[in-house]
């Protein structure tokens, strides 16, 4: 529950003359999706995007071959392009 509190998705409410947690969420199908495309792009696309800027902009990247670099560059630009996309489709 912690998690799914994390993340958001759950939410803690209380009952009249009970002093048990109850949990409920959103009803709502696309506020769910909404939520959980946000946390994966915070705990997972985030990080690898400033990762992958990281190592393009390293002096050890002028050690790799120019394929490798290609291949690290290409990832990036996916990667930005499908953040780009994500946040066009949750507006």
């Amino acid at each position: 529950l912690k998690e799914l509190q994390a993340w958001r998705l759950a939410r803690v409410v209380h009952v009249m003359d009970d002093r048990r947690d109850h949990f409920e969420t959103s009803t709502d199908i696309w506020e769910l999706f909404k939520l959980i495309v946000e946390g994966r792009r915070q705990r997972e696309i985030d990080p690898t995007l400033t990762m992958l800027r990281d190592t393009l902009a390293s002096p050890e990247m002028a050690d790799e071959t120019p394929l490798t670099a290609q291949r690290v560059r290409e990832t990036l630009d996916f990667l930005e392009i499908l953040t780009t996309w994500s946040d066009e489709m949750l507006r």
